[in-house]
């Protein structure tokens, strides 16, 4: 039986970060923003919570939280800024590639290597961001003994640059690839010959570095290809489950807050002799915001408890964030609209949460690909 209670251990848990995302992140998201990037100032205050590797096993020096404590963490966090709750994430969600392609070596060695450093991992896939379209993945690979000599550009790179390592696809140069032509490697990011080019200029999540890597005649020893490489569309299903989950969190905070800055805003706002919460018209509008955000938000905790107890499919967590999706697309510019003028300055956070959320979508390589993968893994 289903149920949403968090229980009083979650709910003291959610309601601290809560209070951080409020106090702690909101309040920078702008200084942040304008120099594209986070620093220490705000990575020694998010130490202080304690939530690096939260939903990781402990011997890999993680909490081993379940999915339910996962999406509570990162939609509260959310409710502060998306962009830094997604910066501020350590090891990154490159580290859920680890963890279902590496090795029981290979995750001892580099997950308790990043959890001493502080560091975090980058990914990249294709750049299309179908996990499943192998044409579109950009590094090519070719053997000389026993090491590969890498070369390509991996565009959309999370983490491009402030991570000690990137996980990548890779294919032999030959015309018909098959997904047996697929390797998977983890390189260190300062390989001779790894130049990371430069930061996506994008239009949300600004302090959350993405950009274009350049590899080479990158050369890695065999042992930097992930030994659990066993069956590649199956194993990328795992990956996307926790990958789409935390999006789909991020965007739940992002809606909520967008939600109640416009009816804070709303209430105070005075027009026409009362406040403009009062005038029918705003009100039908924040009345349908309120439905989605508290419908995707059951959504989102239905999919956080299916896949915490070993029975969510894929397409049960693509189509939580399908309607995530469609959630942030309905109340994210009406948000915008409640403030009328006011919406579109960065005096208030609104816009940004609309340019934002937008931004997610991408991230999570296109609607249309959350859609496919919605129907596409059913059995």
């Amino acid at each position: 039986m289903i149920n949403f209670d968090l229980g009083e251990e979650l709910k003291l848990i959610g309601e601290t970060m809560h209070d951080f995302a409020v106090n702690e992140l909101r309040p920078v998201a702008r200084e942040y923003e304008e120099v594209g990037k986070i620093d220490g100032k705000i990575i020694e205050k998010f130490d202080t919570l304690g939530i690096d590797f939260l939903d990781y096993p402990e011997e890999f020096g993680g909490l081993a939280l379940d999915e339910r404590n996962n999406a509570i963490i990162n939609m509260e966090l959310a409710y502060g800024d998306s962009a830094l709750v997604l910066a501020l994430n350590r090891p990154g969600i490159g580290g859920y590639l680890l963890d279902v392609f590496g090795s029981q070596e290979q995750k001892e060695k580099y997950f308790h290597e990043v959890k001493n450093k502080k560091g975090k991992f980058g990914f990249h896939l294709t750049n299309t961001g179908d996990p499943f379209d192998i044409y579109k993945v950009c590094l090519k690979y070719k053997q000389e003994g026993n090491d590969y000599i890498l070369n390509g550009k991996g565009k959309f790179t999370h983490n491009f640059d402030d991570s000690l390592y990137i996980i990548t696809l890779a294919v032999p140069e030959k015309d018909n690839l098959d997904f047996s032509d697929l390797k998977m490697f983890i390189i260190p990011s300062d390989s001779n010959g790894l130049v990371k080019e430069n930061a996506d200029d994008k239009l949300g999540l600004i302090a959350y570095r993405t950009g274009t890597i350049g590899y080479n005649n990158v050369k890695l020893s065999n042992n930097m290809e992930l030994a659990n490489f066993i069956d590649y569309e199956k194993q990328i299903v795992e990956f996307y489950k926790k990958y789409f989950l935390i999006m789909g969190a991020v965007l739940v905070g992002t809606g909520k807050a967008a939600l109640d800055y416009a009816i804070d805003y709303s209430q105070e706002r005075v027009a026409f002799g009362s406040a403009v919460a009062l005038h029918q018209g705003l009100s039908f509008i924040i009345s349908d915001m309120a439905i989605q955000v508290e419908g995707a938000e059951n959504i989102l905790k239905n999919a956080a408890w299916k896949l915490s107890v070993g029975k969510a499919k894929l397409p049960d967590i693509a189509r939580a964030l399908s309607f995530i999706l469609d959630m942030t697309e309905f109340v994210t510019p009406n948000a915008i609209q409640v403030l009328g003028g006011h919406g579109y300055i960065k005096d208030h956070p609104v816009e940004k949460f609309a340019r934002d959320s937008k931004t997610i979508s991408l991230l999570c390589g296109s609607r249309l690909l959350v859609d496919e993968l919605a129907t596409k893994y059913l059995s």
